[in-house]
């Protein structure tokens, strides 16, 4: 079943960069297709691990697939844009290299991931927990791809360093018009998320809030997107500043992914 969804991804990649350089039609449709049965694989192998298990769980690697999933449909969105196909190559290998890292070092147990929890544990929770929080990680990680190519364009433009490869990019105002939506998208599914963690926390724990350090990291990265909306939405355009945090915040949040690797956290599903 993974190895279909490798196949399909690294396809469906192969096309991308072959539309780079040879413009036709037939390889963007290719490249849609197969990101597409890719999603459609992933979401099937997800589904039918929550459907044939008497208590469902989530690991570290069923989350860096169901983000893979989501960013495979930002791919086919930015794919079929003229100017965005180079950021929609950077988002498919970013959903690859979380495909191929969860398949690589997936060996967990389902019987201990599930002995963690208490019998009567409310299961779709966590499972609506984790499908916001990923959606959310995925747009916070698409709009960190725009950023990095909103900060090499300004850079280009300020240093008059016009070529062939600026020509490839959205202009500056379309950058920014988009990392405002995917950073308020995902603010809002971010949002969303932490309201089941936090009821999940008070039926485990008893409390609504516990210390934990990945806890205080979302809490922290919900902050910062929150300040960059309310002073985004105030200036009208994205100030240096603006875009330095976008990038922290982006850079914090793919670190928070891999945080349960590195440190004691209740969010350790490995």
């Amino acid at each position: 079943m993974i190895l279909f969804a490798l196949d399909t991804l690294f396809l469906s990649f192969f096309f991308s960069i072959l539309n780079i350089f040879r413009k036709n039609k037939f390889y963007i449709y290719l490249a849609d297709i197969f990101a597409l049965l890719c999603f459609f694989d992933l979401a099937y192998f997800i589904t039918k691990s929550y459907l044939i298990t008497d208590s469902f769980y989530i690991n570290i690697f069923i989350y860096e697939k169901l983000i893979c999933a989501f960013l495979l449909t930002i791919f086919t969105y930015f794919n079929n844009k003229e100017h965005w196909r180079i950021i929609a190559l950077f988002v498919i290998a970013f959903a690859a290299f979380f495909l191929v890292h969860s398949a690589v070092f997936d060996i967990s147990n389902a019987t201990e991931i599930s002995s963690i929890y208490i019998n009567s544990f409310p299961q779709i929770l966590l499972f609506f927990h984790y499908i916001f929080a990923s959606i959310a990680q995925s747009l916070f990680l698409s709009s960190f791809i725009i950023s990095f190519f909103f900060f090499y364009e300004r850079w280009r433009v300020k240093n008059k360093r016009f070529g062939p490869f600026i020509k490839l990019l959205p202009s500056l105002p379309e950058l920014d018009k988009k990392i405002l939506l995917f950073i308020s998208l995902g603010f809002g599914f971010l949002t969303i998320s932490l309201i089941p963690g936090f009821l999940i926390a008070k039926e485990v724990f008893k409390n609504f809030y516990i210390f934990d350090p990945n806890n205080l990291l979302n809490v922290t990265l919900w902050l910062m997107f929150l300040i960059y909306i309310v002073v985004r939405k105030r200036t009208k355009v994205m100030t240096e500043r603006l875009s330095l945090l976008v990038l922290i915040s982006t850079i914090l949040t793919f670190f928070s992914i891999f945080l349960s690797y590195f440190t004691v956290t209740f969010h350790n599903f490995r």
